[in-house]
């Protein structure tokens, strides 16, 4: 925590920078605040220097989003939160504290976090929309995925049935959550592997 001195403080400290002497009622005046233009336009001024030290010791809170009150909103609409295919969704100080890179690697730990099983690698080649080289990210993504084989078994009479999913499971989130972390200019190709 970082010490404030109150309006009374700076307004004596501030009088203690006049000239010694009665016309500035330094030294051997004792005439009252309220009976004096001069020492209630120094209070006035330490009133305004007592809100600039308070919002400077605001200011550390302020520079994380984990600790910050009066910008809050602020870091969320820099790191463009909420987003509903963000993989950090509303966790601004997760989002901000984030670490990771380019290689298939890092994208292949998002996506188990996200409950996909997957293999990645980047392809190269060029594309005549965009000049020069083009990347695309290769996302094969297994059919054993937890995502996809959520489905619990349902109890029928005295046996147990195992629940099909029909149709292909929703990638929906995971190639968005994707495409919001690779660089510009690439591409995502998907499909499902055994």
């Amino acid at each position: 925590m970082v010490y404030v001195p109150t309006q009374d403080e700076i307004a004596d400290m501030l009088l203690t920078l006049l000239p010694p002497g009665r016309a500035f009622q330094r030294f051997g005046s004792f005439v009252p605040r309220e009976a004096s233009t001069l020492k209630q336009l120094i209070h006035a001024i330490a009133g305004v220097w007592h809100d600039l030290e308070v919002a400077l010791g605001k200011v550390i809170d302020e520079y994380s989003p984990s600790t910050a009150t009066t910008t809050l909103d602020q870091w969320f609409e820099d790191y463009a939160l909420p987003d509903e295919c963000d993989p950090f969704a509303a966790n601004l100080p997760a989002k901000v504290a984030a670490r990771g890179g380019v290689s298939p690697a890092d994208y292949q730990e998002l996506a188990a976090q996200l409950g996909w099983i997957t293999t990645m690698r980047w392809l190269t080649g060029y594309d005549p929309v965009y000049p020069g080289v083009r990347s695309t990210l290769y996302v094969g993504i297994s059919t054993a995925s937890p995502a996809v084989s959520t489905w619990p078994f349902a109890q029928v009479g005295i046996a147990q049935v195992g629940v099909a999913r029909l149709g292909t499971p929703d990638t929906t989130l995971l190639i968005c959550a994707l495409d919001r972390l690779i660089p510009a200019h690439t591409a995502i190709i998907s499909e499902f592997v055994s």
